[in-house]
């Protein structure tokens, strides 16, 4: 028998999916997030495929893996995206989120959204996340 055997994220993602779950925070998106489909956020605790949980200072771990560093709960991300609205309790984490939405989801060619891509890339905004 070719046939793989069902991933247990993959089934994970099926119920997020049948269940429909707008928001989960977990620490293995690929085939979960996958199988969850686009209407499921995933927040990273890895950070690997979350612009924000990747930016935030990881969690001290002496067992840790080559690029898998646990991210703490950025409290009010949740909250964010479920209503769209920002509602991050850090006042700095706040800010730089905004920016980030910029980078991230701006109109392609737009010169605040180059600039804003400048700006992170050359650090001018790591005070924010410090």
């Amino acid at each position: 028998n070719l046939e793989p055997e069902p991933s247990e994220f993959a089934e994970q993602g099926k119920q997020l999916k049948q269940d429909q779950i707008p928001v989960f925070a977990y620490h293995s998106v690929g085939f979960l997030g996958f199988e969850a489909g686009p209407d499921t956020f995933i927040i990273d605790k890895f950070g690997l495929g979350d612009p924000l949980s990747a930016r935030v200072k990881p969690l001290e771990n002496p067992d840790w893996i080559v690029g898998h560093l646990w991210r703490p709960e950025i409290p009010g991300y949740k909250e964010t995206i479920l209503s769209g609205e920002n509602q991050i309790v850090d006042e700095n984490l706040a800010e730089y989120y905004e920016i980030l939405q910029v980078v991230t989801q701006g109109p392609l060619w737009s010169a605040e959204r180059w600039q804003a891509i400048w700006r992170i890339n050359t650090g001018q905004y790591d005070y924010l996340i410090e």
